[in-house]
């Protein structure tokens, strides 16, 4: 044992002097002193390490500090209902509590200043006021009692908004998308050649501007300030009430009110008696207890601490190492967490890179969105979005430009009625549900398929008919043109000039007076040769 080496020793018939006790003594007492003594650390002599730190003067402590080598881990004990209940155990990299959603990290009143996390914060509740990068930079903020969320500037891949108002907001600006609106409204000039429902706005404003210049001299309906003396005649009255009468009344009732105490309250010169209760309290035994409490009263004494369940640090023999963990739990600590699992989690700032929870409401408790697991999808109740760039979704049922417009500029537009008066459109008309067109000009570079029956295509200039039929029309009716086949038929009469057909050879040709259906055959018939094939063919067809 550090600190004290055995002085004496003793046999039965030995003469003790009391020198040889005091020698002892002192090697004893200097073995317990508080800086050079025994130090239970675990060296050599020192004695092995306190493995429990409890409820000083305690066989068996209800609140304790436990070290479990078998586990390596710390666990925290606390005295509840009696019994020792472990609520905290800190192990190799993490520190949580032995029974889910138990413990709170800091109260409304004593909060954490900051708090540092490398990895995820996930909570089912999350009430926060301010919302920042991970630098501090400043993202948005939520109001309490409201739950309205300000976001400076946003980008959102996909929004599906079902309310509210965009305000001065230029929509589409980089990536123009559908927009669907059932109203346009703009709060600029409206500049018209004519009248609006009937009535010639110009001529109006003159008359108005005469009616303003009376109006402005009148004393409103509703009432007002007026800048002179209102004079009644004797005996008069207003709406029945003689003023003169109530004055002298409203002055007598004046001296006893300054005598009385407000009902609100105040502050009274004398003392006050009572021989019942103030608020249902008894002051006079409620004087007795306060009476009973301890002079001087202090929560640094032990005894009061104590007995409060609390521990001191005076009780913890080896309070540096309880110290020296990086967990924590004073109001002015910066403790650092790889992750953190809480139902709730009430703080003024949190600086993270990454954030998981289902709820974020206000400071006060205000729900304000929700975001959903698996897909990820963030529900915001009402937002006020000063920045938005807005690359995909859907803006359901929300007036756009209500309060600002601005300019809309979208790559598709769904709209149940439109009226598009000037400009162009560049865009598939009828792409899902085809409607009637009506058009002075069409004109198209692109190909596709045309189907359906035409009574009447007027009249084409050019045409490249490379596939299909062509049925029940006279081609070359008007102005004849040369025709070029790979094989003619004809199921009526065909009129040609014979001189002007011409073959590499043989023409095919349908059953005529010849009994054949070929040229070769029609030769073979006529008994005639090649050269004669254009003789064949109008005798074959004769």
């Amino acid at each position: 044992m550090a600190g004290y080496t055995r002085q004496s020793t003793y046999t039965d018939g030995d003469v003790i002097q009391a020198s040889d006790s005091n020698t002892e003594f002192d090697q004893v007492l200097a073995a317990f002193n508080n800086s050079t003594g025994h130090a239970h650390d675990g060296t050599t002599a020192e004695g092995p390490i306190i493995g429990l730190i409890g409820d000083a003067g305690v066989t068996t402590p209800l609140n304790k500090l436990s070290v479990s080598t078998a586990n390596d881990r710390f666990s925290f004990y606390v005295e509840v209902a009696a019994a020792s209940v472990e609520q905290l155990r800190v192990e190799d990299g993490v520190a949580y509590p032995v029974t889910n959603n138990d413990i709170d990290l800091g109260t409304a009143v004593f909060m954490f200043k900051d708090g540092y996390f490398a990895g995820l914060l996930e909570s089912v509740n999350l009430q926060v006021t301010n919302i920042k990068a991970n630098d501090g930079t400043a993202a948005g903020s939520i109001a309490d009692s409201t739950g309205i969320f300000t976001i400076a500037s946003a980008v959102l891949t996909t929004a599906d908004i079902n309310g509210g108002t965009a305000d001065n907001v230029v929509i589409g600006a980089t990536t123009p998308a559908a927009g669907d609106f059932t109203a346009l409204g703009a709060t600029g000039n409206i500049t018209v050649g004519g009248t609006v429902d009937g009535v010639d706005i110009a001529a109006r404003d003159a008359i108005l501007t005469t009616t303003t210049t009376t109006a402005n001299a009148a004393l409103p309906k509703a009432g007002g300030t007026m800048t002179g003396n209102i004079t009644m005649p004797a005996l008069g009255t207003v709406d029945g009430v003689d003023i003169s009468v109530r004055d002298a009344v409203l002055t007598a009732t004046t001296v006893t009110a300054n005598a009385a105490l407000p009902k609100a309250g105040g502050a009274m010169t004398g003392a006050i008696t009572t021989s019942s209760t103030f608020d249902g309290r008894d002051v006079a035994t409620d004087g007795t207890k306060l009476d009973g409490v301890e002079a001087l009263a202090d929560v640094t004494d032990v005894t009061n601490v104590t007995a409060a369940g609390a521990l001191m640090d005076s009780e913890l023999t080896a309070i540096a190492s309880v110290k020296a963990l990086n967990q924590g739990v004073a109001t002015t600590d910066s403790p650092t967490f790889v992750t953190i699992n809480a139902t709730t989690v009430n703080a003024t700032t949190f600086d993270m890179t990454n954030l998981e929870v289902t709820n974020i409401k206000a400071k006060d408790g205000t729900a304000s969105a929700s975001i959903a697991d698996t897909t990820g999808i963030m529900t915001v109740a009402s937002s006020v979005l000063t920045t938005a760039d807005i690359n995909g979704g859907t803006i359901d049922a929300t007036t756009i430009g209500a309060t600002t417009p601005a300019a809309v500029t979208t790559s598709a537009l769904v709209a149940t009625t439109a009226d598009i008066n000037a400009g162009t459109v560049d865009a598939v008309l009828g792409g899902t549900t085809p409607a009637a067109a009506s058009v002075t000009t069409l004109a198209a570079t692109g190909g596709g398929s045309l189907t359906g029956t035409w009574s009447d295509l007027g009249t084409v200039t050019t045409v490249d008919i490379n596939g299909g039929t062509v049925d029940g029309a006279v081609i070359g009716g008007a102005a004849a043109a040369a025709g070029s086949f790979t094989t003619l038929g004809a199921s009526g009469v065909l009129t040609a000039d014979l001189s002007t057909i011409s073959s590499t050879g043989d023409l095919a040709v349908a059953d005529g007076g010849t009994g054949a259906s070929t040229a070769t055959a029609a030769r073979t018939n006529l008994d005639v040769d090649q050269a004669g094939s254009a003789l064949a063919l109008a005798i074959a067809l004769g």
